[in-house]
């Protein structure tokens, strides 16, 4: 649930703790897609997106299907 409007567009979103943020693009309220394939996303991992330093939403992964 959003808690202010939904961003839109490009986003870098990091999966890991101790990952990189990586460029992303959010295609629907509920739906992101990495700009390259993200190996590592499984069904459960909290999902954060930044927009630079800032953190813009978060969310948990439903599933990780390729593009």
């Amino acid at each position: 649930e959003w808690t202010s409007e939904p961003v839109r567009g490009p986003v870098t979103a990091q999966v890991s703790a101790h990952g990189d943020a990586r460029p992303a693009r959010l295609v629907s309220v509920d739906r992101l897609r990495w700009e390259s394939p993200q190996p590592r996303v499984a069904p459960g991992q909290a999902v954060v997106l930044y927009d630079g330093d800032v953190v813009v939403g978060g969310a948990t992964a439903a599933s990780a299907r390729p593009a």
